[in-house]
C-alpha cells in the first residue's frame, strides 16, 4: 500500500535563514504545527545534539493527522552558525491504520531517499 503524503523541509537556507518549504498537500496550520510542536519541541537551540546527530520522529496530532520524518544536525550554515537542524517531514492525512503505520515505520527505518542541498533549495 502506498501512502499519499505532503512533504515539509525545515532548515536554514542561504540568504534566507530558517524557513520551511512545503508541498501543496501541507496546509499553513500543519506547517505551523510542525515547526511549533516538532522542531521547537525536539531541537534545543541552546543545547543542540552533537554534529552528525540523526533521529526519527512519529507524531500524531489527532486520529487523522500524522507527521513523521527525520532530524539531522547539519553542521554550519552560510552565516557560520553551528548545529543547524535539517528536518524532513511527511504529513499523512487520514486515519492511521496498522498497514499505514507499518509502511511509515519501514520508511523511517530505511531513511530518506536523499537529502537536498540547502544551497539548491533556496531557489524555491
Amino acid at each position: 500500500m502506498s501512502l499519499l503524503v505532503g512533504q515539509i523541509i525545515y532548515t536554514s537556507f542561504p540568504g534566507v535563514g530558517f524557513k520551511s518549504l512545503v508541498s501543496q498537500q501541507v496546509s499553513s496550520d500543519i506547517q505551523h504545527a510542525f515547526v511549533q510542536q516538532i522542531v521547537y519541541q525536539h531541537w534545543d537551540t541552546y543545547n543542540p545534539p552533537r554534529t552528525g546527530y540523526r533521529a526519527i520522529y512519529l507524531h500524531q496530532f489527532s486520529s487523522d493527522r500524522t507527521l513523521f520524518g527525520w532530524f539531522y544536525n547539519e553542521g554550519t550554515d552560510d552565516l557560520g552558525r553551528a548545529n543547524i537542524p535539517y528536518c524532513i517531514g511527511y504529513y499523512l492525512s487520514g486515519l492511521l491504520s496498522t498497514v499505514k503505520l507499518e509502511n511509515i515505520l519501514t520508511c523511517l527505518g530505511i531513511g530518506p531517499v536523499s537529502i537536498c542541498d540547502r544551497s539548491v533549495l533556496r531557489q524555491f
